[in-house]
């Protein structure tokens, strides 16, 4: 047999690898941003900063299991595109607000919105890895992404540090709005079609798969 190539010259495998590590890269810029943004321009009080925090994590933790049964329902290639382009156009309207005037539920809703559209990519992408590549390089696929997310935790506290200084904390935040353009561009060359997603239920059965999908993913 023909010996494999290395998941490093797989077309499709480096548009998602791509897309996994600029997207986080520019999520960790606005995570330490906007304390920064709170505190020093809005008088944000520990509370209002513990919100902030929570407010990011509380759509996976509310919606994990719910968003978990609509990806197995939904082409995951469109999704993760539309969740890189909602998320920019979310991200982007920070250093707008920021020009215009702004309050700081602006930031909750902001924060809420690029976290609920980030519990989708991060399942969406984990579903479409198997549909790019082969079942034998699915460990080598698993162990690129994570190392993309490891070198992202690496670099983002002094990189956010440097934009910070140089632009302000509100226009680095541009910074994170691009990288996820950028995501979603790379994410369009990806060209390995995926299979179609599963069935709906038939009539009288709406709701009942999904909540079986639930109890299964709990239990």
């Amino acid at each position: 047999s023909e010996p494999r190539s290395s998941i490093w010259r797989h077309r499709d495998f480096l548009q998602l690898w791509g897309a996994t590590a600029v997207g986080p890269l520019g999520t960790q810029i606005t995570f330490l941003a906007l304390p920064f943004i709170a505190v020093t321009l809005l008088d944000a009080s520990p509370l209002d900063t513990s919100i902030l925090a929570m407010l990011e994590w509380m759509p996976m933790m509310a919606l994990g299991l719910a968003a978990g049964a609509i990806v197995n329902r939904t082409r995951r290639q469109p999704l993760l595109i539309g969740c890189g382009v909602a998320r920019a156009l979310a991200v982007a309207a920070i250093p707008v607000a920021y020009l215009t005037g702004w309050l700081l539920w602006l930031l909750y809703a902001i924060v809420l919105l690029t976290g609920l559209f980030s519990t989708f990519f991060d399942l969406a992408y984990q579903a479409r890895l198997p549909t790019l590549v082969a079942r034998d390089d699915l460990i080598a696929a698993n162990s690129g992404l994570g190392l993309a997310q490891s070198g992202t935790r690496i670099i983002d506290p002094g990189l956010t540090d440097v934009l910070i200084a140089v632009f302000t904390a509100p226009v680095a935040i541009l910074f994170d709005a691009l990288s996820y353009l950028a995501s979603a561009l790379l994410l369009l060359g990806a060209r390995q079609p995926e299979p179609p997603p599963v069935a709906a239920p038939r009539a009288g059965s709406v709701t009942r798969a999904p909540r079986r999908e639930i109890r299964e993913g709990i239990v």
